[in-house]
């Protein structure tokens, strides 16, 4: 039962989709996709291009399933 439990609320943690993130000066692209993996525990993550480190922009985060798409 315990493991059911687990697993169910792993499963509830999780994001799947598309993510549109203010990406500030002075971080790369690899900075926020770095960020992201560790807030959301998954290495199933991408980003929808890249920016310079000096602009300030929405960068597209793909994430587990949304990285398929």
């Amino acid at each position: 039962m315990t493991r059911v439990v687990t697993h169910e609320l792993e499963r509830a943690n999780q994001m799947d989709g598309i993510i549109n993130i203010k990406k500030e000066a002075g971080m790369t692209s690899h900075d926020v996709v770095f960020k992201l993996r560790k807030i959301l525990g998954t290495k199933k993550i991408g980003h929808g291009g890249t920016l310079d480190p000096d602009v300030v922009g929405v960068i597209p985060i793909a994430v587990v399933q949304g990285a398929r798409f």
